[in-house]
């Protein structure tokens, strides 16, 4: 009696139920991929407006610091520490915290520079002879699992005489 190996019908190439548990396996495979991948996609949206709003958090830094510098007489902080009204050549400048945003009036518009907003003081302080002006806010965080609080502080002086006590 002769046996021939590999020549039976079941072991010629692959058979269909290997070649089901292949799909199956490549299906499984792409799935998980594909759900990496929305997260990746989810992070990277995240890390885009996290850096939206860092470059405009600087904008409206260099802006309000900007108006302090040109100030042209005594700053007036308001009341409740939101905001600050600066006497400008064309007329006050009035930077205010409400509604979660920041606002800036000039020349009778307003305009929002800033938002969301959680929390935003602006105060002056004396610093060696130079009164100084702080203006800290802290920007909402872009999702509840974000371990990380964006505050940012700016300091600016008034010019000329206005600079010192």
């Amino acid at each position: 009696m002769k046996t021939r190996v590999g020549n039976a019908p079941w072991s010629r190439g692959i058979t269909l139920i290997e070649c089901l548990a292949y799909i199956v396996l490549l299906g499984a495979i792409t799935g998980v991929a594909m759900v990496a991948l929305g997260r990746l996609w989810a992070t990277t949206g995240r890390m885009a407006r996290s850096g939206d709003s860092l470059a405009a958090a600087l904008r409206a830094g260099e802006r309000w610091r900007a108006d302090v510098r040109d100030a042209r007489g005594p700053i007036v902080a308001m009341p409740d520490g939101t905001g600050c009204r600066i006497p400008a050549a064309s007329g006050a400048i009035e930077w205010r915290w409400r509604d979660g945003l920041v606002w800036r009036r000039a020349m009778e518009s307003d305009a929002v520079w800033l938002g969301p907003v959680v929390v935003s003081t602006m105060a002056s302080e004396a610093r060696d002879g130079v009164q100084a002006w702080r203006w800290e806010f802290l920007l909402a965080p872009e999702s509840a699992k974000s371990r990380f609080e964006p505050w940012h502080c700016f300091v600016a002086v008034p010019g000329g005489a206005l600079a010192t006590k």
